[in-house]
């Protein structure tokens, strides 16, 4: 029996071809293109998107982002991040060099980040009122 790809593995192969660095909807298309991943959801660009900053090194503030880091936001253009692979400094770490992107960017951020947000703010302001 042939073992499925997951969406996250689908999402690798395509950075594979395209170190230079995407936008989740770039990768969704590109994983459709090229037949790697079946989605079942109403929104698959969301899946996609959703994979991305679970996984993404410098997005760690919500309850599911994983501990397994793949991703990192390379640039931000017009209010949308553009993700690329971590890259092996050879030492067995990643490069450090300086990138442009956001972290707070609202649309681009997940539901769940949106509400641990709320919630520190929230907890904020009882802590001064």
């Amino acid at each position: 029996m042939k073992r499925e790809r997951t969406i996250l593995e689908a999402i690798k192969i395509v950075f594979e071809n395209k170190p230079e660095g995407m936008t989740h909807k770039q990768i969704y298309q590109e994983i459709v293109n090229q037949d790697l991943y079946e989605f079942g959801a109403k929104n698959p660009p969301a899946m996609v998107h959703q994979e991305l900053r679970r996984h993404c090194i410098d997005i760690t503030n919500f309850p599911t982002a994983s501990p397994i880091k793949c991703f990192r936001i390379i640039k931000t253009e017009n209010g949308v991040n553009y993700y690329s692979l971590i890259e092996d400094d050879g030492e067995g770490g990643t490069s450090k060099e300086k990138i442009d992107y956001v972290l707070d960017i609202e649309d681009e951020q997940l539901p769940e980040e949106k509400m641990v947000l709320a919630y520190q703010h929230y907890l904020s302001d009882l802590r001064f009122a």
